[in-house]
């Protein structure tokens, strides 16, 4: 005896090979935008379009901060260098943190 299970599927729409990217927690973009670590293969399209590791958020992580893009509100100013992607994603710490840094905030 069989028994057959009938699943909802969901279709997401992607560049094609995008989604090797996605796997690994990255986001394909274009290498004239910043990151912290690039994965070359994991994208589709032109040669400088390549996979951005968002794992480089870690080091605002780590400090208890949340990567945006400085333009949004952050109530203690923004670090630079500590969020993968564009120049202009920052580090938002929020407001019960406590901590000592040698990168300089940006108001």
């Amino acid at each position: 005896m069989y028994l057959a299970v009938i699943l909802p599927s969901f279709v997401i729409f992607v560049q094609g090979g995008d989604s090797s990217c996605w796997t690994v927690g990255g986001r394909c973009q274009y290498t004239y935008e910043p990151c912290l670590f690039y994965g070359s293969g994991l994208c589709s399209g032109a040669v400088d379009r390549q996979c951005c590791i968002i794992g480089a958020d870690i080091s605002c992580e780590s400090l208890g901060g949340t990567c945006m893009d400085n333009s949004n509100y952050c109530s203690r100013g923004f670090i630079r260098g500590r969020c993968g992607g564009g120049l202009s994603r920052q580090c938002c710490l929020s407001d019960g943190l406590t901590t000592s840094m040698s990168s300089p905030l940006q108001a």
